[in-house]
């Protein structure tokens, strides 16, 4: 990887932490420090999904490569659980089911899943504006423009699909949001384009001292004064102005941190590992969680402080997953499941032709 984009990569690595230590019990041990992040948790992740944007491809690629990277995961770990919790009578009903293709946090059992869908949806839809809408030759206050007034549309409904009573066939009914969580569509796709707007930049990322001063203090009065808060997954955006100042403020602060720790070799190496693994860490991180802590608590809790064990709990969801991610890139069968089929020999094997055709057929030829 360039040396330029390391601090990328451990801006990744902080994020999907920031992630799995919000789900962790030390976010009820220090929650006065924790829920604060949310601010920049999710706005972090969506901009630096879009510094790797690109509408260049066709548009049945496009997708096709969007699906095999995001959703074949998505479906494959969770049409998995369903089966297994099918199995053994523990959950595994018709709800649980439609949930998984409904694609958002509260209709799937493993919650922070719904990043993936939301993503996919994501992508799918900046594709669209800037391919056919030619948004990219639009000029730039136009495009904030644009943004500002998505991102202020986007806020103001952000709860009006959420948990609605419908009523089909006389039965009322309330789903968790749209499919894929498009109801958050015009808030995340701003976080996103801004990203894509600006990945040069992001790029090249050096701090300013100055700036860096300007945004802590903005992002920690923010905090202390206001009651700004940021939740995509529960469809919460108070304080939204503040909230979206100090989003930036605060992916700013992150990114002079992961330039800093890039810097040294000693730094940026559990952040980069982090990073890389993000994908699997966002799946795998919850249930760990929710196995591992109540385990140690019944067994070490007379031995260990409760925030001793929290630590060994995140720790373990965090490195688990690193560990499932190593066992699939060694075997190109897991890989079929997680990694995107242009990445993985045996795909590209089966979709060769078998050799006694490529025989046969150079005899015909000759």
């Amino acid at each position: 990887m360039q040396q330029r984009l390391l601090h990328i990569d451990v801006a990744k690595g902080i994020s999907i932490f920031l992630v799995a230590l919000f789900h962790s019990q030390f976010h009820y041990y220090f929650l006065t420090v924790i829920e604060p992040m949310s601010l920049v948790r999710m706005p972090l992740f969506f901009l630096l999904s879009g510094i790797f944007f690109s509408y260049t491809a066709a548009p049945a690629t496009f997708f096709w490569h969007k699906f095999d990277a995001l959703l074949k995961p998505y479906f494959v770990v969770l049409l998995s659980v369903f089966v297994v919790n099918y199995a053994y009578s523990n959950g595994g009903g018709i709800t649980e089911f439609i949930g998984i293709f409904w694609g958002t946090g509260d209709s799937i059992v493993w919650g922070p899943m719904w990043f993936l869908t939301h993503l996919f949806a994501l992508y799918c839809f900046v594709y669209l504006i800037f391919r056919y809408a030619h948004f990219g030759a639009l000029p730039r206050f136009a495009q904030f423009s644009i943004l500002a007034c998505s991102m202020a549309l986007g806020i103001s409904t952000m709860t009006v699909f959420w948990y609605p009573d419908v009523v089909v066939f006389g039965a009322t009914i309330r789903p968790p949001g749209l499919p894929f969580s498009l109801d958050i569509l015009p808030v995340t796709a701003g976080f996103f384009v801004f990203g894509f707007l600006f990945k040069e930049n992001l790029k090249t990322f050096k701090p300013s001292p100055g700036l860096l001063l300007l945004a802590s203090v903005v992002l920690l009065v923010t905090v202390w004064q206001t009651d700004a808060r940021i939740d995509f997954n529960e469809r919460e955006f108070r304080g939204a102005t503040y909230a979206v100042v100090a989003a930036f403020c605060g992916i700013y602060v992150v990114l002079c941190l992961a330039w800093g720790l890039a810097q040294r070799k000693w730094l940026r190496a559990v952040p980069l590992i982090f990073g890389r693994a993000s994908l699997y860490i966002l799946i795998f991180h919850s249930p760990i969680l929710k196995l591992t802590y109540p385990f140690l608590r019944g067994h070490l809790s007379a031995l260990l402080h409760p925030w001793i064990i929290a630590g060994i709990a995140l720790a373990l969801c965090l490195l688990i997953p690193v560990a499932i991610k190593r066992v699939v890139i060694r075997s190109n069968i897991l890989k079929l499941a997680f990694v995107p089929l242009r990445d993985n020999p045996l795909a590209e094997r089966l979709r060769a032709r078998p050799p006694f055709l490529r025989r046969k057929s150079s005899v015909r030829g000759s």
